[in-house]
């Protein structure tokens, strides 16, 4: 029963033990203006004596305060919390916080030094015990006084940004961890010597980050960097060390290296147990990960030995309420599941509920929590899913009872909801992306019950309905929450000062980004990242604070409406049907949803084998120009994807794909197998019958046309550098005779049309507010895909005069561009293309252009030839300007059917390779 969420756990297990803190203590060893008793305790903890350095700091605390000395007497309290927290007591520690709080809040001003280091070791308390929300406002509070008003103190505030750092990577939001920790690594060393314990401490923080991002070898140096050091200054059995070697046994066991995993387990259980003579956290920490290792070998009875031992070890220490308690109730209740026994599964996730939701207590497994803040939001979400499966298995294999299944579906609407609100605390874009892995089992789980309930249900339609709202959850929910959050700040009063601020914020952001991925030398790297840290707070500040003072921005922005089978049959044009497509990767079947202005189907296919290779070989057969594969893959993949077919009467389809189909033009499916020996032009592709075009969602369908209103403008602009001074960019001659052909054909319709040949088109002025007054905007030049960085996909434009600019138009650029474009085309190499990500599609440039305000893209594929391009362009603007009426989507098909005419260029691998992505009627 090991899942996405168990192996996220695995390593987010180890927050509880690989916290790193330091402050005065580090700083005390050496400073002669301490006291000699608060440097006597700072030794101490250095070496990991941390019963000695208590009986030191107790006894010299209470001198303080006998000689009312409060802030040296603060100081020691602080340096108490952190051994405290060391030696793992955190329930110890929190006690000594709770009872001295208050002995200083009289004494001390709440912006003294002593007292934001409090609040920063509370954080750190917090952070142990699970509690990540009330963590995270600690540990920020603390930062921004020792930023404001101790802005020498740089130890204290390294140590803040690796505590908070470990707060977001707690939290899944891995990217931004990386910023926070990377930060106090460079203070750090600024500070201290390589072979420092805080530099160790900062290494082995970052290798818990690159570990959760699945990069091992990454991880793996980490470690071993920060055990070289540990080795150096520690003794062999050094809490620290130990923290070590679990992290390597994560690695070890996302490597399946079993063996090696255990080893380190249990290298680390022995320092624990000699450091700790009675039941401890840490060693049932120990038995967690001894069982997982025995689960994921099939060996079930030893593993529920060790995780029924580690849940009366953490029950006996942490108490009753604590994320680690949960996690280790959701294994066992795992392993109940495994052997059918449904009720006692049920039991201990109900268990798992009450210790991860402070205010939930429900016994009853038929209730679930509702909107209530967990300890830890991960492992709720592994809660439900674990809990709907259970509740799915016992209607399949026992009870068949409708009732089970509602429940199942009652979680993973709760679960759902829950996601959302992870999604909306997190603040890197990448890390949203993320979740949508995380995400796939609850819809993949949802829609299967969906449909098993209209089966078994009187609300057949109802459940069937439910199952496309599933779908649609699935879909594109970072660049939706993009949208709404831009198009919130043009509803909502906004001073124009503060969107300039905002403006000028994300494009140094951006140049910062570019500055960090071509620094060349070590000195370059380490200046773009401070200063692209400092922009990335600074943003982070002015959304909060738009937040708190527009509260119609924070209400416009959070309140996306997530499509309807209804709305989407309002939203429709007669004639038009949207097929929307959801792959289930673990059962391996196809889900089909019509929607037509008055009707609604929903269809499954089963397939044996994985679409993406279907999908992969018919465009290899297009990049490969082979007839005879053509002919076998593209009536194989039609009676695939449309299992009934489209609506009778039906003229205009608006296809949403899922997945690998992102990269597949439904255009040159065959509807029919054509006859031996018939010419190409002859064969019944889809684009005979139907004006086609793509959307990412049907929530970003409906959301486009309303987004913004029709502006007043008109005319295009045509950008195409022709040559480029690179030697991996060959030079594209077509592209002029291209565009002033276009060029020519509006200014003899009387249209206004700008060109921007060779040097005039740089990248200056397609940032510029000048690019907003056009209808139509169209590109013909190079553009390459990153798929590892899709931020970093670009076209290729010219620098400019004022050398401000390079010529390279990046993704991360486009998004900060602000067009009203009805059309925009891009007549270059692949730029349709992107890294597929779960749940969210394609990303790449078409993404960006759409945030940006174009509302219909046209966009290539795979590369193809200048000719056919340059005719195919030509034409879909010969077909709009001679009839205004008509849609783009009917434009492109009329060109693309002139291409099939064309013996020349009559395969598919020449008109194909365009897509349309937008609205049917286009304008």
């Amino acid at each position: 029963m090991y899942t996405y969420v168990n192996k996220l756990k695995d390593i987010l297990l180890t927050l509880f033990f690989g916290l790193q803190v330091f402050g005065l203590c580090a700083q005390s060893g050496t400073n002669p203006g301490v006291s000699p008793s608060l440097q006597e305790g700072g030794q101490l903890i250095l070496r990991g004596d941390y019963e000695e350095a208590m009986v030191v700091l107790v006894r010299a605390r209470e001198r303080f305060d006998r000689e009312e000395q409060w802030e040296e007497s603060a100081q020691c309290h602080n340096l108490i919390l952190e051994t405290l927290i060391l030696a793992g007591e955190m329930g110890k520690a929190r006690d000594w916080a709770q009872k001295l709080e208050s002995h200083y809040q009289a004494r001390l001003d709440s912006n003294s030094l002593s007292r934001t280091v409090y609040l920063l070791r509370m954080g750190e308390i917090l952070l142990n015990q699970g509690d990540v929300t009330q963590a995270r406002g600690n540990i920020s509070q603390a930062i921004q006084k020792l930023e404001s008003k101790f802005p020498d103190q740089m130890a204290e505030r390294a140590e803040g940004y690796a505590s908070l750092g470990l707060v977001y990577w707690n939290s899944g939001d891995w990217e931004t961890a990386l910023e926070y920790l990377n930060r106090a690594l460079d203070i750090r060393r600024g500070l201290f010597s390589e072979n420092h314990p805080e530099v160790a401490a900062a290494y082995n923080d970052i290798g818990l980050v690159y570990s959760s991002l699945g990069k091992i070898e990454e991880a793996r140096n980490y470690y071993e960097k920060a055990r070289k050091i540990y080795q150096e200054v520690y003794p062999s059995n050094h809490p620290k060390t130990a923290n070590i070697f679990i992290n390597l046994s994560f690695l070890d066991r996302q490597n399946k290296e079993y063996l090696a995993a255990r080893q380190n387990v249990e290298q680390a259980l022995k320092i624990w147990e000699s450091l700790y003579e009675d039941e401890h956290p840490r060693i049932a920490f120990a038995y967690v990960n001894l069982g997982q290792l025995y689960l994921e070998q099939g060996d079930f009875f030893t593993a529920r030995g060790f995780l029924k031992q580690a849940r009366v070890m953490y029950e006996a220490t942490l108490g009753p309420k604590h994320p680690e308690l949960a996690n280790t109730l959701n294994l066992l209740g795992s392993l109940e599941l495994q052997d059918g026994e449904y009720k006692t599964a049920l039991g201990y996730f109900q268990q798992a509920f009450q210790a991860n939701v402070p205010n939930f207590t429900s016994q009853d497994v038929d209730l679930n929590p509702g909107d209530s803040i967990a300890l830890q939001a991960e492992i709720l979400l592994n809660t439900f899913v674990l809990k709907a499966r259970t509740l799915e298995d016992k209607y399949s294999f026992q009870s068949l009872k409708r009732y089970d299944l509602i429940n199942a579906l009652d979680a993973l609407e709760k679960a759902d909801n829950l996601l959302t609100r992870i999604r909306r605390i997190r603040t890197n874009r990448n890390d949203k992306i993320r979740l949508g892995n995380a995400a796939l089992e609850v819809y993949e789980r949802a829609i299967r019950i969906c449909v098993l309930l209209s089966e078994v249900s009187l609300k057949k339609k109802e459940y069937q309905e439910k199952a496309f709202y599933f779908a649609e959850r699935s879909k594109t929910s970072v660049l939706l929450s993009a949208i709404s959050e831009a198009n919130a700040k043009k509803f909502a009063n906004i001073p124009k000062r503060l969107l300039e601020q905002e403006k000028d914020l994300k494009a140094q952001i951006v140049y910062y980004q570019k500055e960090l991925a071509q620094a060349d030398n070590a000195e370059d790297f380490q200046k773009a990242q401070t200063r692209l840290f400092e922009l990335n707070r600074d943003y982070e500040a002015f959304v909060n604070k738009l937040e708190s003072s527009f509260p119609a921005y924070y209400n416009l922005k959070y309140s996306l409406r997530t499509a309807s089978v209804a709305s989407v049959q309002a939203a429709l044009a007669a004639q038009t049907e949207m097929i929307s497509y959801f792959w289930s990767e673990t059962d391996k079947i196809l889900y089909v949803f019509y929607i037509g202005p008055d009707h609604y189907r929903l269809r499954e296919v089963y397939l044996e084998q994985d679409i993406g290779r279907l999908t992969t070989r018919l465009v290899n057969t297009m990049r490969y120009r082979s007839s005879r594969g053509l002919l076998n893959s593209g009536t194989d993949l039609y009676d695939l994807l449309f299992p009934a077919q489209p609506h009778r009467g039906t003229h205009n389809l608006i296809i949403i794909p899922n997945g690998t189909l992102s990269r597949v033009p439904f255009e040159l499916l065959l509807t029919q197998a054509p006859s031996k020996d018939s010419p190409v032009s002859d064969w019944h592709f889809m684009i005979k019958d139907y004006n086609i075009s793509y959307h990412y969602s049907a929530t970003l369908f409906e959301q486009i046309p309303q987004a913004v209103s029709q502006p007043d403008k008109g005319g295009i602009m045509l950008c195409a550098p022709v040559s480029f001074q690179r030697p991996d960019l060959n030079d594209l001659p077509g592209s002029r005779t291209e565009v002033e052909h276009i060029y020519e054909l509006f200014t003899r319709n009387g249209q206004y049309a700008a060109l921007l040949l060779e040097d005039k088109a740089d990248e200056g002025f397609i940032k510029s507010d000048a690019l907003k007054n056009y209808q139509y905007i169209h590109f013909a030049t190079h553009g390459t895909v990153n798929e590892e960085q899709p931020e970093f996909s670009q076209l290729f434009l010219r620098p400019g005069e004022s050398g401000q600019e390079d010529g390279n138009l990046y993704t991360a650029e486009i998004y900060n561009l602000d067009l009203n474009a009805d059309l925009l085309a891009m007549s270059a190499c692949q730029t349709g293309l992107g890294k597929v990500a779960q749940g969210e599609g394609i990303i790449g440039l078409s993404r960006a252009w759409i945030y940006a305000g174009a509302r219909n893209l046209l966009v290539s594929l795979w590369a193809v030839s200048d000719a056919s391009t340059a005719k195919l362009m030509e034409s879909v603007y010969v077909q709009l300007l001679n009839d205004p009426s008509l849609s783009f989507s009917a434009a492109l098909r009329k060109a693309k059917l002139e291409l099939i005419k064309d013996p020349e260029f009559s395969l598919p691998f020449y008109w194909a390779a365009f897509i349309l992505i937008g609205t049917p009627s286009g304008r």
